[in-house]
């Protein structure tokens, strides 16, 4: 048995993959169908008895290990939801907000009882990581929102609960020396002077290569650095761990040093660039891959990518095994097998001997690369790049440049000497990045659009021919074959499915709480119908827009309080080309501003219209919009009005009324008591589909 760890390994990995997404109630019918799995694995491939004993076994721990976590730790934790507790522990780590506000990621126990991970919003005060907090208050679950799924993304990091109201906060500062606070304080004073020297986005782009911050960005540039193909640089990944223990390598191979001292050298160098980095999965992963492949060295042991990051795998999983269903952890997992183990066996047929030959080599295996990390971009993303492949090729040197200048600044302590000449080499490198992914990211078809998930299942069900045509044939020939008849099959499938939304005029009503801004589309026609106006829709609004993949907007319209409303636009649709600009009458604008790119028009919206050849948008005032397409209306509207539409939305206060009309959409709740066919009380996020005929299918965008 080859490879032994690998046969432990990949079941472990799909075990916990399907525990975390499979409801436990259906735990017995899974594990026959493992086993009936395992009979066909017995007879249709050259798996020998011991390797199918130890691929069930593993898969069976690992399945019930989440399992028992998931009981025994998660269950009894998030049991204390709604309820006082007493939290006492330390501050693990702190980030700033602006307007004094802080949020805490705090260590230790509930009520002197479960170890618990829980985050405390709060006013900022003095405090450094490793002092010790008690709390007293209740605590709350996270919810999954339109816009962020908060839940998946905090449970995966094994953090269940938050404070929600908080009685007694007492802090007491430790002063036993910490390194990680010192390294921590290091960090900070490199990134203080990036800024001084780099000032404007270019130093933002390096702090974000150099150490995973990406708060400085705009929203459009992290956009186009992601259609681009390019964002997982600006995520401290396996690749910075990796450059760096190559810089490392080849110097240290200068000075004669034995190997155990080079090997710790690099340790600690890596170790360092860790804690700075902020601990991500994909950094640790990759931190014990090195590991691993460096003492193979010393122990006389021949290292293997595949080995190395199965073992990682049940090293990080161990403790949490939560941490599953962590994007930058699956990211960064497939991201591995993809280059180290994928593309080398389905490229190692192919010759190498020219320049051009070698090209071709690579820009094939970044595109076998980008294709098996494909399904992952669809589990959490909204979009994703197709021409990463070609973008990595051209970018990502610069992008190496940039990150080892920052890295000889981090080493030398941002001292003149060193720091202004290598600044302004990764600077230079950052804005050539930074103009070349805006140019990328403005053309439409550079990136695919992921919102509807409507080939979310097409893409499991061809994952799985795929990997079932490896395990059955074991030849890249067979393998690239079944990866180019899924392709065909996917674009196909897309090419059915837009021309069957042809004719499917589509609504969504999109915000929180009682504010609503309504998208309208039709077969390429793009409408912004913000109606309460603010800045607190705009990001619902922009979610939908890139999920869709509208790229071109033909009016936008802020209804009531365009101030805040404008500038939040602005930005958000810097991508997108945006047709027409629609204001209160009155708004006062300074000479000469444009708003996403166009001279705004003033409009007191009392019987305006947009028309097109099938609907018409008809604004009764600035509280009052409605839709008409055939025979089927939509109204949405603040305070009382005629109900005679197929689909109404109460915006604002409600105020009860006889509705007749097919589903009612209630956003600000007084009275629950209301009966009609279907009622959405206090729901937002709803979309409408309607078909020439009519007939309207209605749905939730994940949770509102």
């Amino acid at each position: 048995m080859k490879r032994k760890i690998v046969y432990v390994g990949i079941p472990y990995f799909i075990g916990l993959f399907l525990a975390s997404f499979l409801d436990k109630n259906y735990d017995f019918s899974i594990m026959l169908l493992i086993l009936a799995g395992i009979l066909v694995l017995k007879y249709v491939s050259k798996f020998t008895n011991k390797e199918i004993i130890v691929c069930a076994i593993s898969f069976i721990i690992a399945f019930s290990w989440f399992r028992i976590y998931q009981g025994f730790t998660y269950e009894k934790v998030v049991s204390c939801t709604g309820e006082k507790v007493t939290f006492s522990g330390k501050i693990s780590f702190i980030t700033e907000y602006t307007g004094d506000k802080s949020c805490y990621l705090l260590k230790g126990k509930l009520n002197s009882r479960y170890n618990a991970k829980v985050l405390y919003y709060g006013d900022s005060v003095v405090i450094d990581r490793g002092d010790e907090i008690k709390i007293v208050g209740t605590v709350k679950r996270f919810e999954n929102k339109y816009t962020f799924n908060a839940k998946d993304y905090y449970e995966a990091k094994g953090i269940f609960l938050q404070f929600d109201e908080v009685e007694t906060v007492e802090l007491t500062q430790n002063d036993d020396f910490s390194i990680i606070n010192v390294i921590l304080k290091y960090r900070e004073n490199i990134l203080h002077r990036i800024k001084q020297i780099l000032p404007n986005e270019e130093g933002d782009i390096l702090i974000g290569i150099l150490f995973g911050d990406k708060s400085g960005l705009s929203d459009s540039t992290q956009t186009t650095l992601y259609r681009t193909g390019i964002g997982h640089v600006m995520s401290v990944s396996g690749l910075h761990v990796v450059i760096l223990a190559t810089f490392l390598y080849l110097i240290l191979n200068l000075i004669a040093l034995k190997n155990w001292h080079k090997f710790l050298i690099i340790e600690i160098a890596i170790a360092l660039f860790t804690v700075c980095s902020g601990m991500s999965m994909s950094v640790i992963r990759a931190f014990i891959m090195i590991t691993l492949t460096g003492s193979s060295v010393l122990f006389y042991r021949r290292s293997d990518v595949l080995n190395s990051l199965c073992i990682a795998v049940i090293i990080i999983t161990l403790p949490s095994p939560f941490v599953i269903r962590d994007a930058s952890f699956l990211l960064s997992v497939s991201g591995a097998f993809g280059i180290g183990v994928f593309a080398q066996y389905m490229t190692k047929g192919m010759p190498d001997e020219k320049g051009s030959q070698k090209l071709i080599k690579i820009i094939i295996a970044f595109s076998l690369v980008t294709l098996f990390v494909f399904p992952i971009s669809i589990l959490f993303f909204d979009e994703t790049s197709i021409i990463s492949p070609i973008a990595n090729l051209i970018l990502i040197p610069l992008c190496n440049v940039a990150l080892i200048c920052g890295l000889l600044v981090t080493v030398t302590g941002g001292v003149n000497i060193f720091a202004y000449p290598l600044l302004t080499v990764a600077g230079i490198c950052c804005k050539i990045v930074l103009r070349v992914s805006h140019a990328l990211g403005r053309i439409e078809y550079t990136y695919i659009s992921l919102g509807y998930k409507y080939l979310s299942v097409s893409i499991i069900m061809l994952t799985v021919f795929v990997a079932a045509t490896f395990v059955l044939f074991k030849k890249p020939k067979f393998v690239a074959v079944s990866i180019g008849i899924s392709m065909l099959i996917l674009v196909v499938e897309s090419t059915i499915y837009r021309i069957s939304q042809r004719d499917i005029l589509k609504i969504a009503v999109l915000g929180s709480g009682t504010n609503a801004a309504v998208v309208v589309s039709h077969n390429g026609s793009v409408d912004i119908i913000d109606m309460t106006g603010g800045n607190k829709s705009v990001d619902y609004v922009s979610k939908y827009i890139k999920g869709s993949g509208f790229n071109e907007i033909n009016t936008l319209c802020i209804v009531n309080r365009p101030y805040q409303g404008m500038t939040a636009y602005d930005e958000m649709l810097k991508l997108e080309k945006v047709n027409n600009v629609i204001m209160p009458s009155g708004t006062y604008l300074l000479d000469g501003v444009k708003i996403c790119g166009n001279e705004v028009m003033m409009s007191d919206y009392d019987g305006m219209n947009i028309s097109y050849d099938n609907y018409k948008i008809d604004f009764y005032n600035t509280d009052c919009i409605e839709i008409k397409y055939n025979d089927f209306t939509f109204k949405c509207f603040n305070g009382e009005t005629d109900s005679d539409a197929t689909v109404c939305v109460n915006y604002g206060k409600y105020v009860k009324q006889n509705f007749n009309c097919a589903y009612l959409v209630i956003l600000d709740v007084v009275d629950e008591n209301i009966l009609d066919n279907t009622t959405f009380i206090g729901e937002n996020n709803l979309l409408f589909e309607v078909d020439f005929d009519g007939n309207i299918k209605v749905r939730r965008l994940e949770n509102g």
